[in-house]
């Protein structure tokens, strides 16, 4: 899985390209904790260019959601397809994040917050 990242204004864009299966929500997990470790505490996680999502997948971004609101952050998910939000869907946690259609709609949330 490729990772791309983009940061604007101190806001960190992820987006993760392929499959989040079970090797790549790994690698995915490791990137978003180090970025972590390295003080970005305002997130968006644009998904576009994830085709489906398993449930390791929703694991990563659950955990993530959960480190950042301890860190006092702010993380909006963005450019979700049919797969992945049915995949948020059917674990259930669809609901818990912040899912805006667009990648300039989510940058505008999580710099207000």
């Amino acid at each position: 899985m490729e990772i791309r990242q983009e940061v604007w204004n101190g806001i960190v864009v992820v987006s993760p390209v392929g499959p989040l299966d079970d090797k790549a929500a790994a690698a995915l997990e490791k990137h978003l904790y180090w970025l972590q470790g390295e003080g970005y505490r305002r997130i968006v996680v644009d998904l576009q260019f994830v085709g489906s999502m398993r449930r390791s997948g929703v694991n990563v971004l659950v955990a993530l959601r959960e480190r950042v609101r301890e860190d006092v952050g702010q993380l909006v998910l963005c450019s979700a397809g049919h797969a992945v939000t049915d995949a948020l869907a059917d674990a259930g946690m669809l609901g818990i994040f912040t899912l805006e259609s667009s990648r300039d709609r989510a940058i505008q949330i999580v710099a207000r917050a």
